[in-house]
């Protein structure tokens, strides 16, 4: 297949722009501080303007406190004035299968990659693809964008109706949204009740002025 030489340059420089990624994300790892787990994690961002943020795991002896790699990278690009990321790369020294992110990163991966996610729902396994969507859903949900919230809930209970945790999670989304509705409800409410208020201040003068004359 002929391939245009503006689009084998392209091709050529996403390459080139990968394997710098793998690289950097390499690096990072070897700068992991992980003496409980001795599991060594790095990652690397690149940024839409090209820049590339890497970052580690950073445990603590109180477990809780620990700081995986993905998330040291997206607040190091925060820190540095980065909003926008179109890739990222993570890796941990298990060669044999894939180690996916865990939970916590997952929420704060999905609201900054929310559109490859998507994908990613599409491409994994049954149960990554459950574990995406779940994700999906609370990051929305505590987002408050319930309407998007509730269309990854019912999608992953079209595959798992009986998902307890997902049930439990589309009553609380179903709850927001009717509260929701009645905020602005009411909100609408006041405004047509000043609207109606002020018609009838403006008739009462109106209506004293004929009087007057």
């Amino acid at each position: 297949m002929a391939v245009s030489s503006g689009a084998a340059t392209t091709q050529t420089t996403k390459t080139i722009r990968v394997k710098e990624l793998v690289s950097k994300c390499l690096q990072a790892r070897d700068m992991a501080y992980c003496p409980y787990s001795r599991f060594p994690v790095g990652a690397a961002i690149l940024t839409a303007d090209g820049a590339i943020i890497t970052g580690c795991n950073v445990e603590n002896a109180s477990y809780g406190l620990t700081v995986c790699a993905e998330r040291t990278a997206i607040q190091r690009a925060v820190v540095e004035g980065h909003r926008q990321f179109t890739a990222i790369a993570v890796t941990c020294d298990i060669k044999d299968h894939f180690v996916g992110p865990c939970g916590a990163c997952r929420q704060v991966l999905m609201e900054k990659f929310e559109k490859k996610y998507k994908k990613l729902v599409q491409k994994s396994s049954k149960d990554d693809s459950r574990d995406f969507l779940f994700y999906l859903a609370v990051a929305n949900y505590r987002l408050k964008e319930y309407e998007r919230a509730l269309k990854y809930i019912r999608t992953l209970l079209r595959n798992e109706p009986g998902n307890k945790q997902a049930l439990e999670l589309e009553k609380l989304i179903d709850k927001a949204l009717k509260k929701d509705g009645l905020v602005g409800m009411a909100i609408v409410g006041g405004i047509g009740l000043g609207v109606a208020g002020l018609a009838g201040l403006i008739g009462l003068a109106v209506a004293k002025g004929a009087a007057k004359s």
